[in-house]
């Protein structure tokens, strides 16, 4: 069973709901077994311009291990895990070392690998490799799928799905470990990842069901923050007496099993799938089965068909001719519960498809299907790669601003730098929307059949126009110009480098926007040109925000990205309040001809 389960609970939909989450607070160290005093919990952590050290200011919610050469012990939880999955914030230094020990045996890597080109097992997410200490030799490893790292001082957000190895009643290991997921600043790095063993540094040689969470202490300074988990106590799920009967509809409207079927197929299994059967139109395809509750609370189904699609609960039709995808919530007792599920297919020109989800309290989200009965739909991913020259693609972007709505940017212009960063500038607005750091776009949804005109980003992503909530919309188009509401588009031509140079008319000034790579793609490099009078008096702004002024020219953004002035205009920055802790970042619009840069960087 637990190699079955192995080989489905990959295919698992992120969007099936699961238990809530449980936080470590972070107010003490009580969540953790006594360790050295290089651990402590403060209320602010920031990393000064030019420092490998962080500053603090005391209070509580963020984790601090700042080692020294008496003091560098690592730390673990007083609690023990088996499946779990575990959600974290963490900033690191320049050059700083440190690590997430799952169950204290293996590691997901962390490691400032900001800008490195091609990362290995020991940079930032990466899953570290195995060691033999008698013969000093490594092996095994798993290299992160891009680098989503971001810049030192900044916090990245890294979520995990673990499963813990399965034994026997002898104690003989029958599964090994597995990384369901990983994902590094919203990008998925791992799936499905096979752990073998312990990886490099355990804290202890032996595997077991069961372990603490440990953190690393004696490499390098490492903070971290929001730091939650979800613990799934019980086993997987597995189906009692499942059966199946398969018949072929006499007519194409029926969405039943007939109550006098001609010729029925029938049989047992492990998992539910339509490969039981050759039938591939008109089909009828009833499971019934005995699904075991160990946890008594709220457990949710998820129903995928492409078909019409019933599923019935202790005798209680909970979905009903479903077409696509459904989520329905029941109360479950301890104890066993009959499940009915119904397909019935009468369009030739789809592909058999049922699967069935389920997740509750202490139960890890799990398939109860097998993977052929979800086959791949839309085709291979069409993509656009980066080129030893800039990349240029027109599209609509769907985007959501962080915390914020859905939107679309109607005249988006992509660029893509062989250094490997990308960003997407909004003509009509007359300024970046988003920068990412990675490949380049996913053009599926634009060229795949009829498309839909919009293409994405791939890579790490983050998001540069943000407006404060009083301004009345969650996004309005930012334009250079703090006070100027009439930008007139007059497209973009293309420098010597291939760079696309993004002009637009300001009141009585002609504007040049253009945006260059920082080494290593580091971050971009932006500067504005204009000769004429901007439309009335004002600045240019830079950003809107949570600004931060962090050394001399130097300002955090929401804690996103930083922009990093010239030391010619790092003294002509305005930090403007405007509600609560936002603040508007500005450059005085001097003259009426002149220029300004400044540097993005995250």
């Amino acid at each position: 069973m637990t190699k079955f389960f192995y080989l489905i609970i990959f295919l698992l939909s992120a969007s099936l709901s699961a238990q809530p989450w449980d936080v470590i607070a972070l107010e003490n160290l009580s969540s953790f077994s006594p360790t050295g005093s290089n651990w402590s919990v403060v209320g602010e952590v920031f990393l000064p311009q030019g420092k490998t050290e962080f500053k603090t200011k005391r209070g509580t919610g963020i984790l601090l291990n700042q080692p020294t050469d008496k003091q560098r012990q690592g730390l673990q939880t007083n609690w023990e895990h088996g499946d779990m999955d575990l959600d974290v914030e963490v900033m690191l230094p320049p050059g700083s070392n440190s690590g997430i020990y799952l169950q204290g045996r293996y590691e997901v890597q962390l490691l400032d690998s900001w800008g490195k080109a091609r990362p290995t097992f020991g940079d930032m997410g990466g899953i570290y490799q195995r060691y033999d200490e008698a013969r000093q030799y490594g092996w095994g490893g798993m290299a992160p799928a891009m680098n989503a790292a971001k810049a030192p001082g900044l916090w990245q957000h890294l979520t995990v799905e673990f499963r813990a190895p399965r034994f026997n009643e002898r104690g003989e290991k029958t599964a090994d470990a597995r990384l369901i997921s990983v994902k590094l600043n919203g990008v998925t790095i791992h799936e499905n990842v096979r752990l073998t063993g312990p990886t490099r540094g355990p804290i202890g040689a032996e595997e077991v069901a069961r372990g603490p969470l440990f953190i690393q202490g004696d490499h390098g300074a490492v903070a971290f923050r929001n730091l939650r988990y979800r613990k799934y106590d019980n086993p997987p799920l597995r189906w009692k007496n499942l059966r199946w009967e398969a018949t072929e509809l006499s007519a194409n409207t029926d969405r039943e099993f007939p109550k006098n079927p001609g010729e029925v197929t029938s049989g047992t299994g492990e998992a539910i799938t339509t490969a039981v059967t050759n039938i591939r139109e008109r089909l009828a395809l009833r499971y019934r089965g005995t699904l075991p509750i160990q946890s008594p609370g709220t457990y949710t189904f998820m129903l995928k068909d492409a078909g019409f699609g019933s599923l019935t609960v202790d005798g209680k039709k909970l979905i009903e001719n479903n077409w696509g995808e459904k989520e329905v919530s029941v109360d479950l007792d301890r104890g066993d519960h009959e499940i009915e599920l119904l397909y019935v297919k009468i369009e030739s020109w789809v592909q058999p498809t049922l699967a069935l989800y389920v997740s509750g309290p202490n139960q890890a989200p799990q398939p109860l299907h097998d993977p052929a009965s979800l086959p791949a739909s839309g085709g291979n991913p069409i993509f656009v790669d980066l080129d030893r020259e800039p990349t240029i693609l027109r599209s609509f972007l769907d985007l959501r601003v962080p915390n914020g709505d859905p939107f679309r940017v109607n005249h988006a212009v992509h660029v893509g730098f062989p250094e490997g960063i990308s960003y997407t500038y909004d003509l009509r607005g007359g300024h970046p929307v988003v920068s990412w750091r990675g490949g380049f776009m996913n053009a599926s949804q634009m060229w795949n059949g009829r498309g839909n005109a919009t293409a994405s980003p791939v890579g790490m992503q983050v998001f540069l126009d943000t407006l404060p909530a009083w301004s009345g919309a969650t996004y309005a188009p930012q334009a250079a110009m703090i006070e100027a509401d009439h930008v007139r588009p007059r497209g973009y031509q293309l420098d010597e480098a291939g760079r696309p140079v993004f002009r637009y008319a300001l009141g009585e000034a002609e504007v040049t926007d253009v945006l260059h790579p920082l080494p290593g793609g580091k971050g971009l490099k932006r500067e504005i040109r204009w000769e004429g009078t901007p439309a009335t008096a004002g600045a240019w702004r830079l950003a809107s925000g949570q600004i931060v002024a962090n050394g001399k020219g130097r300002y955090l953004v929401d804690e996103r990205f930083w922009i990093v002035l010239p030391d010619e205009l790092a003294g002509s920055a305005t930090l403007t309040p405007l509600r609560g802790d936002h603040h508007s970042l500005t450059l005085p619009a001097n003259g009426a001809t002149g220029s300004i840069s400044y540097q993005i960087i995250y």
